[in-house]
């Protein structure tokens, strides 16, 4: 789930003891950084919003369990689409995976409650930024890939088979807003070499 943990949260502080936190019904806690934080919304982040086009993930810290981060795939077999998560988090039984939250750690889920801690990247980064396009329109990699590399004609075929029934006119004004968030996001925010999967395939990996 990298691309909702990228760019990382730059606010040091104490992630415990935690602060209760309530939002339409929803009952848990919040890292006690994240409590009186301006980017702290509805349980989330606007830290990068402008430019990534999502809420982010709160910032919880490392989690107790040693291993590697490099990104693998979690198939659609877990009850959702196809999800990028660390590599140590592969068999760990508190990796949990819906269609709401994607991939979420439910360690330590009596404390966190419906706040549910993110998944630990350790030192890893992708090596390229990420955006999508604004709900409810669907942003998969082939399409990032293909603003990337400034090609609009693959990126409109690749948008509308994610987003059947778009317009090619639109297409292009989508090609030209997505081009320009990942623009910003290359120039301002450096993003040291990672093993991105999925990279040249569509899907929603992560």
């Amino acid at each position: 789930m990298f691309r909702r943990a990228f760019p990382r949260c730059p606010v040091v502080g104490p992630i415990r003891p935690g602060v209760r936190f309530n939002h339409l019904g929803c009952e848990g806690s919040v890292p006690t950084k994240c409590a009186d934080c301006e980017s702290l919304f509805e349980g989330e982040c606007v830290r990068g919003f402008a430019s990534v086009g999502t809420y982010l993930l709160l910032d919880y810290g490392p989690c107790s369990r040693l291993g590697p981060t490099q990104p693998v795939l979690v198939a659609a077999s877990h009850g959702t689409v196809d999800l990028a998560v660390p590599s140590k988090c592969l068999d760990c039984p508190n990796l949990q995976t819906d269609s709401i939250h994607g991939a979420s750690c439910d360690s330590e889920s009596e404390f966190w409650g419906r706040f549910p801690r993110s998944l630990d990247w350790g030192t890893w980064s992708p090596d390229r930024p990420y955006a999508v396009l604004a709900s409810p329109l669907k942003t998969d990699m082939s399409m990032v890939e293909a603003a990337l590399k400034d090609d609009r004609a693959v990126f409109i075929a690749a948008h509308r088979k994610a987003n059947p029934g778009r317009s090619v006119a639109d297409c292009i004004a989508d090609y030209l807003e997505l081009s320009g968030r990942l623009d910003a996001l290359e120039g301002a925010m450096p993003y040291p070499p990672g093993d991105t999967p999925g990279s040249s395939e569509g899907g929603n990996a992560g």
